[in-house]
Formats: structure tokens, C-alpha cells, sequence
């Protein structure tokens, strides 16, 4: 019973392991959210028009939908990064970039200050963007490893 009981382990172990060695994000993939949750942070913070500004969030989450279609068609699954055991704190973390740029771009527009923050912002969002994502696969994968 016990030898049976440490090889359901071990092959758990095993079949976690080769999960992880399967999740490999393609290079593509955080540039590509990068440039969306960019592209949002300029829409907001350059467009003067609301009804446009909201209209902006459909190519947003056309392409968030386009890259989780991706992702699934690369590794055969998709990873809920509120699920994603220690790995969340980078998925929160992407979560609460996205409002803060979204909120400097929006206070830019309406108090009036130099476009440039906007740009500035929206190019600190894309690296915050590739970098936190990256850190997210890496801790996942990690997640899945270490787990008995």
C-alpha cells in the first residue's frame, strides 16, 4: 500500500514537472500584451472623446482574447492567474499596473499636463508589462516543480 501510495506520488510529481517544462510562453506573447495594456493607457490619456475612449477597450479586450486563444494553442492550456498559487502576486500585480496607468493617463488628459507623461507612462506600462508577465511564468513553473 505504502509503495503504491509514494508512486501515485511520484507520478504526480512527474506529470507536474513535465506541465511546467510544457508552459513555455511564446516570446511573442508578453510584447504583445504590452503593446495592448499600452495602447489603452494612450487611448485614455490622448483621447479627448468618451464615447471613443470606451470604444477603445474592445480592440483591448479583443486582443487579451486573441492572446489567450494564443496561449491555449501553444501549451494546451490556460493559466487563471488567480489560481496560479504564489505565481498570483505577479498577476495582481499586472492587474494593479493597468489601473494606475490607466489613472495617470486619464488625470494627464483632464487636468491638461504635457502629453509626453502619457507616452512616458504608456512605455513604462509595456516594460512593467513584459517584465512582470515573464516573472509570473517563471514563478509558476516553479510553483508546479516544487509542489510534492
Amino acid at each position: 500500500m505504502e509503495s503504491n501510495s509514494r508512486n501515485d506520488l511520484t507520478s504526480l510529481h512527474e506529470a507536474r514537472a513535465a506541465l511546467a517544462d510544457r508552459l513555455i510562453t511564446p516570446w511573442w506573447y508578453h510584447p504583445a500584451l504590452g503593446a495592448l495594456v499600452a495602447g489603452l493607457a494612450l487611448a485614455y490619456g490622448l483621447i479627448d472623446h468618451d464615447v471613443w475612449r470606451l470604444l477603445s477597450l474592445f480592440p483591448f479586450f479583443g486582443g487579451c482574447a486573441l492572446l489567450v486563444a494564443a496561449y491555449r494553442r501553444a501549451t494546451g492550456i490556460w493559466i487563471n492567474g488567480n489560481e496560479a498559487g504564489p505565481a498570483r502576486i505577479h498577476a495582481w500585480a499586472l492587474g494593479l499596473s493597468i489601473f494606475i496607468a490607466m489613472v495617470l493617463t486619464s488625470t494627464v488628459r483632464w487636468q491638461g499636463w504635457p502629453e509626453w507623461i502619457v507616452w512616458a507612462v504608456a512605455a513604462a506600462v509595456f516594460v512593467f508589462t513584459v517584465a512582470i508577465g515573464r516573472r509570473f511564468d517563471r514563478a509558476y513553473r516553479e510553483h508546479l516543480r516544487s509542489q510534492p
